[in-house]
């Protein structure tokens, strides 16, 4: 994906305007539930989606309802790129 910000395309750190998309859409800055129904559906195919919304549960209700569930998402989306990472790496090197 290219950056978002040309003046930072040399740059290897990421720029907050590449990330800000993925923020919104996983429920850092405005509540998942005031959004659009079609922002909502996008939003349950983020990953950062399910990490967020356990920080919330934890932090402001006190809650550990669906922990489990969005713990299970992060470990296999983890789990997933670290798998995909190797096969990159290992396809590269041959």
């Amino acid at each position: 994906m290219a950056p978002l910000s040309a003046q930072h395309a040399g740059d290897p750190h990421q720029h907050p305007a590449d990330v800000l998309p993925v923020f919104f859409l996983s429920g850092g800055i405005a509540m998942i539930a005031f959004l659009p129904a079609w922002v909502q559906t996008i939003a349950q195919f983020i990953p950062t989606h399910y990490g967020v919304h356990a920080l919330q549960m934890a932090i402001f209700y006190s809650s550990s309802d669906r922990f489990v569930r969005e713990l299970l998402v992060m470990l296999a989306t983890t789990a997933l790129t670290l798998l995909l990472g190797v096969w990159s790496v290992r396809r590269e090197s041959m």
